[in-house]
């Protein structure tokens, strides 16, 4: 039988523990065998006291007081992402990635955040498990909610007297990179009367027509 506060000790070391968002150890059954620092203050409980425990309810997650058999039992954990996250996890031996909204409780409310799960497998003494990392995304999601975008070009509104492009904001802000396209609905609009088009939309169909378009705008042509 594993000892699980040695195998914390062991694998939840100095650089896991460094880490700023909570990170998880657990078993096939989802419950916790082991946390690193963050996670601590996040459940606001010592590891000897959460061991072994449900991670829905080490999360404080509103669905696991629905049933008096707790975390896993009641309906809504049968499309619980953590849960199906590291059962993923465990299935494939791949690392699974989700983004999900939950609720918890907090205090003698109920909180709604927005979290981003990480499920990875790994061994350890000849056990399967899943390193499971919980970063909460809500201040992100609600700055997101709260951009002022035009309604017409759809540009961002970065201060008072200064607009930006959507692409080139969100690359800014969020580190995204775009590959610019056409929907049908514009594909007709700029190129619907083109002599050329009819014919070719029929014969090859629209996303073919983008290739070459996207081919005919490094030729320097407007024809594909």
């Amino acid at each position: 039988m594993i000892n699980y506060l040695k195998m914390v000790r062991n694998i939840v070391g100095p650089m896991v523990d460094a880490m700023p968002y909570p990170v998880f150890i657990v078993d096939e059954n989802v419950s916790v065998v082991g946390l690193n620092r963050a996670s601590q203050k996040m459940v606001g409980a010592a590891p000897e006291m959460v061991l072994r425990q449900p991670a829905g309810e080490v999360l404080h997650c509103l669905h696991s007081t629905e049933t008096e058999s707790g975390c896993g039992h009641a309906e809504y954990c049968k499309a619980c992402i953590i849960r199906k996250s590291v059962a993923k996890a465990f299935k494939t031996q791949k690392v699974s990635r989700k983004k999900v909204r939950m609720e918890i409780i907090s205090g003698d409310q109920v909180e709604e955040i927005f979290i981003s799960v990480i499920a990875s497998p790994f061994n350890y003494d000849g056990t399967s498990l899943v390193l499971l990392q919980i970063e909460n995304m809500t201040e992100i999601m609600e700055l997101r909610e709260l951009v002022p975008i035009c309604a017409g070009c759809h540009d961002i509104r970065v201060d008072d007297e200064y607009w930006q492009k959507i692409d080139s904001y969100l690359s800014k802000n969020f580190s995204l990179n775009f590959s610019h396209s056409l929907c049908p609905e514009c594909l007709e609009k700029y190129y619907g009367e083109e002599d050329w088009f009819p014919e070719m939309k029929q014969k090859i169909g629209e996303k073919k027509i983008l290739k070459r378009l996207a081919a005919a705008r490094g030729k320097k042509t407007d024809r594909p």
